[in-house]
């Protein structure tokens, strides 16, 4: 008598715990058609709406992220293209401006003294163009990953701020490279935070920084 009575009991209480630790398609079994087998009915009801519900989150989520990846996808390739405009475009209209202003001077048709310094403004100018365009979507991170895009990036902050900066690159031996759109958020993530160091006071005028895969890929 009392195993009849305890049985359905333990049984909805097994399907509680299961339902407590997210596993929704867990089921109540209803023994009798009495009160405690009501109450198992309404638990599985219960259940029931708790795994649609879950599923519909699932699917949200799975949702949000297709979007999220198109979005970022689609940033990046208009990143590239502005890139490579600023590159093709700007950088070859200013060459050519430097060309001809060293022509003109060279051949002696100005004795103007703001030449020299003109010169050096376009020269800055396409230098400036060349680190706009690296900054929106450096080519180096598409065709050789994101350690050698790294290490220019900090050997060019290095330079300009003529500070001695420590990049290593904790990658294990014979890893695949990571996805793409991971390498471009982790590059932007760098570029974010190295310049917050450098332009920090720093007497010994060095810094060190360093990037580690884990044996995990990203997915």
């Amino acid at each position: 008598m009392t195993y009849l009575i305890t049985r359905p009991i333990k049984n909805l209480l097994v399907a509680t715990n299961r339902i407590g630790k997210g596993d929704f398609s867990s089921r109540a079994r209803v023994f009798w058609n009495d009160e405690i087998g009501g109450f198992a009915a309404a638990f599985n009801q219960m259940a029931e709406n708790l795994q649609k519900f879950s599923r519909e989150v699932e699917e949200k989520e799975t949702t949000r992220q297709a979007l999220l990846e198109k979005l970022i996808f689609i940033q990046e390739q208009e990143r590239r293209r502005i890139a490579q405009d600023l590159h093709d475009q700007l950088g070859q209209s200013l060459s050519v401006l430097l060309l001809e202003a060293r022509s003109m001077d060279n051949g002696g048709h100005s004795s103007c003294e703001k030449h020299p310094k003109i010169e050096q403004r376009i020269a800055e100018l396409i230098d400036e163009v060349r680190q706009l365009a690296w900054g929106m979507h450096p080519a180096i991170l598409d065709d050789y990953g994101l350690d050698q895009a790294l290490e220019r990036y900090i050997n060019t902050i290095s330079k300009s701020t003529r500070m001695d900066i420590d990049y290593q690159c904790l990658c294990h031996p014979g890893l695949a490279r990571l996805p793409l759109r991971t390498e471009v958020a982790l590059y932007r993530i760098a570029r974010r935070r190295l310049p917050i160091s450098c332009v920090t006071p720093i007497p010994s005028r060095q810094a060190w920084f360093s990037s580690e895969t884990p044996m995990k890929r990203f997915c």
